[in-house]
């Protein structure tokens, strides 16, 4: 292995990570907006 290997293969580490963190966070926000609209069909029915 010679020393440019662990500075190509950084920007891919970042990039999986940052879309990872994204789908999580887009999973979280998915799951609060269903949850609030169950609770208010629950209450209004």
């Amino acid at each position: 292995m010679h020393p440019g290997t662990p500075l190509t293969m950084a920007p891919a580490a970042f990039r999986l990570i940052h879309y990872f963190c994204a789908y999580f966070l887009v999973n979280i926000k998915n799951r609060i907006k269903y949850m609030l609209y169950d609770c208010i069909v629950l209450s209004c029915n």
